[in-house]
């Protein structure tokens, strides 16, 4: 883990500390045991800027040291003093006692390395950087033993090293821990929240381990001083732009918080992120790599909760003194089963005392305290509507267009044309291009007239505010958007593709969308029931996830009147609508129109117009090229249809079944240099075109 290599570089530099005045100490031993220390020994740790301790504090280590140094239970987290005194005697006859302890030490504790060093701590000279190598290997278990330090406290006060001022007895001591185990108990629905968004997270990767650890990681690097939607918010904004091949431009401060993001992204995964933050994005992986979690998370919130003043999250004692009130909780929930449960952990533990003291300050209602990521990442998705059935233009499987609902829904289900095949069943379009998308919805779709069986693919999107402070899609964003539906409607033989975003308005003035949300996915009857009411007045419908989209244009009213029109015509029609919510706001669309290009009797205009799209969004055009599973997905979709000519529904068109062929076998590029070459691969005719070839072929 990050937080165990940061403690490999650190320790060795404590010692050098100490090890800078080694000379003046090893005079002392000297004087009194007749012994010689190697000269450069000192020098062998490098520099350090840590604190360098007096000589009288040297000197009263060595007084008080001596005398502990044979004890099985002193404790094995010393100060700079008293960790040189140790080195030093390691090359003096008091090595022997030295050693001898330390082996006990370790064979009760089952530390055969310890042992090891310990045995070799025995021979003269050499123990001395035994014990130097024991104290430095110590130092690299340091972030998942930093729980013992809790047990430190000051000679002279009694203060518990780390603590909150004020904390200098173990009844003081056991009252936070009492405190804690309370908020764990009040912040109960919180406890999931880890696991709530570490599994969702995983499944919008397509369950692929390296980027959800680096979303995870842009996550924790942006959540500082952040809450959760906030947070959401500027991580989905970064990250679009990363994925997409803009600068990323992203956080609470962007000049600071951006370069290290985008050095993040560049590099595929983050560096040591710091006490907190480091095991946060740890935390976030606990679905898929549980064997990894090992801290729990120490925020202003959690100091906050444990009573330091500000809530203010220091250095290293700090977080171990955290962390020992955090594990002493866990035990006491986990023997008392706190709240029916026996699993508790440092995540949960601290995911349901955070939500608990969130709770407490009136930040957040009791209802609200199992909200995770998983919750918020949906606020930031696109809707991007499609249709199996091909259309009327295009001459692809025309008998499907007036076969029964059942029929087309079953040829949409058909899960050789599916496209949600990547490994955790998403969209594998917007998996392919790193767009994060949550699950696709099953739905009913608008288009001409006619309720057609739909779906609804959701990819993350990013947001930005612009100079006239509306809301909008990051440039990115929309061109990824229109890449990944223009291929999809071109394999999918459509007339169009089409996504649309419901952004916040600044004022009623700007209403150009209304979501209506129903409570459920509309069905054939509810579409074609609603559809009318809106389009009698010329607005254009949208499925969306458990309702409908009301998209205002040019030729219909907006603003203030478009709001007003369309809360009326829910009202008059409660049979249509029943208990329904309305959210107004700035609507931002793509449509990706094939319809000219079909009839304009130009060869290769299809695919001409598709490969346009494509090249204006250049990184979401490769990541899908070169993604097997989308080429794989692509070229499925022709055992369906060769299928469903057979059963009757008309002509499964052979260039496009060529086409995708060429796709899974050469990508974009493929289906470039086919056009080049004169072959006609899918839809590069137009359908008139299309139709003398097939004449041609059937005389042949």
């Amino acid at each position: 883990m990050a937080a165990a290599n940061k403690s490999k570089k650190a320790e060795p530099s404590r010692f050098a500390a100490a090890l800078q005045y080694f000379d003046e100490l090893r005079r002392k031993i000297a004087e009194t045991q007749g012994v010689s220390v190697p000269d450069d020994y000192g020098q062998r740790f490098g520099a350090s800027g840590d604190p360098v301790p007096s000589m009288n504090q040297l000197g009263q280590s060595v007084k008080g040291a001596t005398q502990r140094m044979a004890s099985l239970d002193a404790p094995e987290s010393q100060g700079v003093g008293e960790t040189a005194l140790e080195i030093a005697a390691g090359f003096t006859p008091l090595q022997y006692p030295q050693a001898g302890r330390d082996f006990a030490r370790s064979r009760r504790s089952g530390d055969k390395l310890g042992m090891a060093l310990a045995s070799l701590a025995a021979i003269p000279v050499v123990g001395g950087v035994a014990k130097a190598a024991s104290k430095t290997r110590k130092g690299a278990e340091e972030a998942e033993q930093l729980v013992t330090r809790a047990k430190r406290r000051v000679g002279t006060t009694g203060q518990y090293v780390g603590a909150p001022p004020g904390v200098d007895s173990p009844q003081k001591l056991g009252a936070m821990v009492n405190n804690y185990v309370n908020a764990m108990q009040e912040g109960l629905p919180g406890r999931n929240f880890y696991v709530d968004s570490s599994r969702d997270i995983f499944a919008r990767t397509g369950n692929n381990p390296v980027e959800a650890d680096l979303f995870n990681q842009n996550i924790a690097a942006l959540s500082r001083a952040n809450n959760v939607g906030g947070n959401t918010a500027m991580s989905a904004k970064g990250h679009i732009q990363a994925v997409t091949g803009e600068p990323v431009l992203t956080g609470r401060f962007p000049s600071r918080d951006s370069p290290p993001l985008q050095a993040m992204y560049d590099a595929g995964q983050a560096e040591y992120l710091g006490h907190k933050r480091d095991p946060f994005a740890t935390q976030l992986g606990v679905a898929y790599a549980p064997e990894r979690i090992g801290r729990g998370v120490n925020d202003m919130h959690e100091a906050e909760l444990m009573g330091y003043p500000s809530g203010a999250v220091g250095g290293a004692t700090q977080h171990a003194f955290m962390d020992e009130v955090r594990q002493r909780a866990i035990e006491r929930a986990n023997r008392e089963q706190l709240g029916g449960f026996s699993d508790w952990n440092t995540g949960n533990s601290q995911a349901a005392a955070w939500s608990g003291n969130k709770i407490r300050r009136g930040d957040i209602s009791a209802g609200e305290a199992a909200r995770s990521y998983a919750d918020y990442l949906p606020l930031q998705e696109a809707n991007a509507t499609y249709e199996a059935v091909s259309s009327p233009v295009t001459g692809h499987l025309q008998g499907l267009l007036n076969a029964p609902f059942d029929a087309r829904s079953a040829y949409t289900a058909d899960v050789r044309g599916s496209w949600n095949t990547s490994p955790s069943g998403r969209d594998i379009g917007y998996t392919a291009a790193r767009m994060l998308p949550g699950e696709t919805v099953n739905t009913v779709g608008r288009f001409k007239d006619t309720a057609n069986p739909a779906m609804v693919a959701r990819p993350v999107t990013g947001t930005y505010t612009t100079a006239d402070k509306s809301r909008a899609l990051t440039p990115g964003s929309v061109q990824a958007l229109n890449a990944v539906e223009a291929a999809r409607a071109y394999f999918d033989v459509q007339e169009a593709g089409a996504w649309h975003k419901l952004l916040p308005a600044k004022s009623a003035a700007d209403y150009s969308g209304a979501s209506i949300d129903l409570g459920k996915n509309m069905t054939q009857a509810d579409m074609e029931r609603i559809a009318p009411l809106f389009e009698q007045r010329g607005y254009y419908l949208a499925s969306a996830p458990n309702g409908i989209t009301i998209l205002a244009n040019e030729g219909t009213a907006q603003g203030e009147k478009f709001a007003k029109e369309v809360r009326d015509i829910v009202k008059k029609n409660p049979e249509a609508f029943g208990k329904t919510e309305i959210d107004f706001g700035r609507a931002e669309t793509g449509y990706i129109d094939y319809g000219d290009a079909y009839r304009s009797n130009t060869p290769g205009a299809v695919t001409a117009r598709m490969l346009e799209m494509m090249e204006q969004a250049p990184m979401t055009m490769k990541n899908l090229d070169v993604n097997p599973a989308y080429r794989e997905t692509v070229a499925a979709r022709n055992a369906r249809d060769i299928d469903y000519a057979a059963k009757g529904f008309g002509v499964a068109r052979e260039d496009v079944i060529r086409a995708r062929n060429i796709f899974k076998a050469e990508g974009f590029e493929g289906l470039r240099k086919a056009a080049k070459a004169g072959i006609v691969p899918a839809v590069l005719a137009t359908f008139g075109a299309q139709q003398m070839l097939s004449e041609n072929e059937e005389k042949r």
